[in-house]
């Protein structure tokens, strides 16, 4: 092992990776991706296949392109990567430098030499973060979601980090369109005015790799209208400016032409000592003929904001996970299933209450017509008792009285006088008589009831 390997192996011994509990997540694997790149970038490199490396290390052997290209085309704007480019992992370079023989001079031979080692060292080192980064990804995450890349004899070793990550988050559920409508609402990012206008810039542009690595599609055209949007809405440019703006032709509407015109406009500002506040001058009386233009703005802003939403819709929708779509419809079918024989159940339950309602009423009525027999009975019981009574005391006062009639009976001396004579519901010439009494019963007309009832 060389000295350069060895020593580099031995600077990593004490990194660790985020443990990652379960089936891997978009959100984890990319939180893996950013502390490998971290480590990565510090390990300033003068390797010929990492471009800015003196700056961003062996950064470009984890990152996307996109996001690499990014990150090198902001640090050296007059340089830029081609748009196709692409990172390719350097070979072990040979040992010997076939150019470096011939008629050459030994100072030329003995700098083609250093060369060479110098490439050799630096090939090592990046072979060293490659070994040590991938035992910690095999530590970081459960064996289960590596084996399928894994060598029965070479295990990892013949994939680099790169491989391994992208395989991971292939092993990532789908986002759900609620997750994408979620990200998709990070984009209405406000403009911070604290900061510089730059920065907002800058945060839009990782807003947009972070969701072209969540396969979620957000148009550069809908970055410029977010920017575009918070440029009016802060009050710190003048209204031709705006105007300005909108005539311009779509090829003068880049993304990099709106960062320019607008990041000029602040700075002259600032500058000038005038980069805040009532810039419309919507407060003086001067202004007031402009109240439609005002009106017209408004209007216009409104406008943005639909096509912003409109747009935004058409994103989730061009970006649904069809796999998911389908779960969620078999999902739906089986809870309309278990609705079904729920109801069913319900049905069952309410058609058995109501046989024992009828079942309880029927037992009700029937105590409650034996309670009204008894009580009948024992009423025309009492009426009985009372009419004897009645009887006697009559028959007492009509012999005090000496009345002349006292071998006449009661009811017929009462019949004498024109009056019924029966003395429980006087209906009737003789007591005898009385549909009330029990032993009448068989007298009594249909639906007759009785007045005591």
């Amino acid at each position: 092992m060389s000295s350069a390997r060895e020593a580099t192996l031995t600077a990593l011994e004490g990194k660790r990776l985020t443990r990652v509990l379960g089936r891997p997540t978009i959100k984890s694997v990319k939180k893996t991706r950013k502390e490998i790149a971290a480590e990565y970038a510090k390990a300033k490199t003068t390797h010929q296949d990492f471009p800015l490396g003196t700056r961003f290390g062996f950064a470009a052997a984890i990152l996307s392109s996109t996001a690499y290209i990014a990150a090198h085309d902001k640090a050296n704007p007059d340089n830029p990567l081609p748009h196709d480019w692409e990172f390719e992992y350097p070979g072990r370079p040979e040992t010997y430098d076939p150019t470096a023989q011939g008629g050459i001079t030994d100072a030329t031979r003995r700098k083609k030499e250093a060369n060479r080692r110098e490439i050799i060292r630096e090939w090592e080192r990046l072979d060293a973060y490659e070994t040590a980064f991938k035992q910690k990804i095999e530590e970081a995450y459960d064996s289960q979601y590596l084996e399928a890349i894994k060598d029965d004899i070479l295990e990892l070793s013949v994939l680099t980090v790169r491989d391994v990550i992208d395989h991971l988050g292939q092993q990532c559920l789908a986002l759900t369109n609620v997750e994408k409508e979620a990200k998709l609402e990070e984009t209405r990012l406000p403009w911070d005015l604290n900061d510089d206008i730059q920065t907002y810039f800058t945060k839009l542009d990782k807003l947009e790799t972070e969701l072209e690595e969540l396969d979620i599609e957000w148009p550069t055209s809908m970055k410029i209208t977010q920017a575009v949007k918070e440029m009016y809405k802060s009050n710190q440019f003048e209204k031709r400016e705006y105007r300005d703006w909108e005539k311009k032709t779509g090829e003068e509407k880049t993304w990099v032409h709106c960062q320019t015109y607008f990041t000029g406009l602040f700075n002259d500002n600032k500058r000038f000592g005038d980069t805040a506040g009532n810039k419309h001058g919507y407060e003086s009386a001067a202004n007031a003929d402009e109240t439609p233009n005002d009106e017209q703005k408004k209007k216009d802003n409104d406008f943005t904001e639909e096509l912003c939403d409109n747009l935004r819709e058409v994103a989730i929708a061009a970006t649904a996970d069809k796999e998911h779509l389908q779960q969620m419809s078999t999902t739906n079918e089986d809870l309309l299933g278990i609705v079904k024989k729920q109801q069913d159940q319900i049905t069952q339950l309410i058609k058995q209450n109501g046989e024992l309602t009828t079942a309880l009423a029927k037992n009700t009525n029937g105590n409650s017509n034996n309670n009204n027999n008894s009580n009948r009975n024992n009423n025309n019981r009492n009426r009985n008792n009372n009419n004897n009574n009645n009887n006697n005391n009559n028959k007492s006062n009509n012999n005090d009285n000496n009345n002349n009639n006292e071998n006449k009976t009661e009811n017929s001396g009462a019949a004498e006088f024109g009056n019924y004579g029966c003395k429980i519901c006087g209906k009737h010439k003789y007591t005898k008589d009385c549909l009330e009494l029990e032993q009448n019963k068989g007298r009594r007309r249909e639906g007759w009831k009785s007045q005591f009832a």
